[in-house]
């Protein structure tokens, strides 16, 4: 991705997710791996569906559950709440079988922030 940024800053967002790819956990499908600048707009957006495609049809574990929550936090920033509410809907479901009270404490809150600012337009 040096190549593509070398002049202008910017990078390949293909080049992301492949260098994201390439490593473990979660974090480097947030923040940069060079300087840990949280990623946002289009590039946190494009990362984070990559990272749900990757973990979509997984059995319910936290990297599922992460990519639910990457996901609705992307379209909630992009204002885009009724896309954001089914994938929170949906994730809770999958979450009444491996309950953990934390990751769903956090979608709920992320679920009522979505639904109020849908009432408040």
């Amino acid at each position: 991705w040096r190549e593509a940024s070398k002049d202008k800053g910017y990078a390949h967002v293909a080049c992301l997710v492949k260098q994201a790819a390439n490593r473990a956990g979660s974090k480097q499908w947030r923040t940069c791996g060079v300087c840990d600048v949280i990623y946002f707009g289009a590039v946190s957006l494009t990362l984070a569906a990559a990272y749900w495609k990757r973990y979509a049809n997984a059995p319910t574990t936290r990297q599922k559950v992460v990519a639910y929550k990457m996901v609705a936090s992307g379209l909630r920033s992009h204002s885009k709440y009724v896309e954001a509410i089914p994938l929170l809907e949906a994730c809770l479901d999958d979450l009444r079988d491996w309950f953990n009270e934390s990751a769903t404490d956090e979608l709920y809150e992320l679920l009522c922030d979505c639904l109020d600012c849908l009432h408040r337009k």
